[in-house]
């Protein structure tokens, strides 16, 4: 079924309010990357709308940055996408 209405929008990646990630709208790195890889798969496959095309974690999260960086008890991610409003997920730890 749909998922939603495309929207070109900036998108930002915010971990207890440092910022780790963003995607801008017209321009960001995702602006060009997305038609790219819409492309690219359409080439092999039919998208219909409402179709997720997950793409993985982004280079430079966790184990991957210098020095790594890894969730911690009490931080807060928030992804910020504009024209949407923001997601929070606290972080808590393990039982």
């Amino acid at each position: 079924g749909r998922c939603g209405a495309w929207l070109d929008c900036g998108a930002l990646l915010l971990l207890s309010g440092s910022r780790l990630a963003d995607a801008g709208g017209r321009g960001g790195q995702h602006h060009q990357y997305v038609p790219k890889l819409v492309a690219e798969i359409s080439e092999v496959m039919t998208l219909e709308p409402g179709d997720i095309v997950s793409t993985g974690t982004p280079p430079g999260v966790g184990a991957a940055r210098r020095p790594p960086r890894f969730l911690r008890a009490g931080e807060a991610v928030n992804i910020e996408i504009e024209k949407l409003g923001v997601l929070s997920n606290p972080i808590v730890a393990e039982s």
